[in-house]
């Protein structure tokens, strides 16, 4: 579990940081950096994954993806995010939705785009389209609760740094990706 903990705070150590280095590098009008208030934590990056995986298996139409979208949905709100939610349907799935929170930057039209899927599917290597393998109970901790919980915790640094990025942020919870759909 500490090695778990571990490899989630090293992807939001590398990712955030690169992220925001980016945002600011490109930007010539900065004319001071500032020390952000708070970093993300691993430990709540990894707390959000296994909230995830606790509502089972998420595969499409299912009422465990559903409740895990409403989960993200409520944390997001509670947090004090106007959330975006995108319904839509395909051939596999009545019941899809992404989930978007906009950070408006100074550059409205110049964004970054942050983005994870919160259904999840089983199968053996390799994976065969149609194919859904009923038996699975798979909860989807790291494909990609993990991307997921990390994406939460940002949004979280977020709001607490409460600043106005130079650029726009698109923090996106995409659904249908694991068949391909990508949302």
């Amino acid at each position: 579990m500490e090695r778990q903990r571990r490899a989630v705070s090293l992807v939001l150590l590398l990712l955030v940081p690169t992220l925001l280095a980016g945002s600011i590098a490109s930007t010539p009008d900065i004319q001071q950096q500032v020390e952000p208030s708070a970093w993300p934590d691993g430990g709540a990056a990894y707390d959000n994954m296994q909230q995830l995986a606790n509502f089972g298996y998420r595969r499409i139409d299912t009422t465990a993806n559903e409740n895990g979208r409403d989960w993200i949905v409520t944390e997001l709100e509670a947090m004090g995010y106007e959330v975006e939610r995108q319904p839509f349907t395909s051939d596999e799935c009545s019941n899809c939705e992404n989930i978007v929170v906009t950070i408006n930057g100074t550059l409205e039209n110049n964004w970054m785009v942050a983005g994870a899927h919160h259904d999840a599917i089983c199968y053996s290597p390799p994976p065969v389209p149609g194919i859904t393998y009923p038996g699975c109970t798979s909860s989807g901790a790291y494909d990609d609760g993990t991307g997921s919980g990390a994406l939460l915790e940002l949004a979280r640094v977020f709001m607490e740094w409460n600043i106005t990025p130079t650029h726009t942020w698109k923090l996106g919870w995409w659904d249908y990706e694991e068949w391909q759909g990508s949302g």
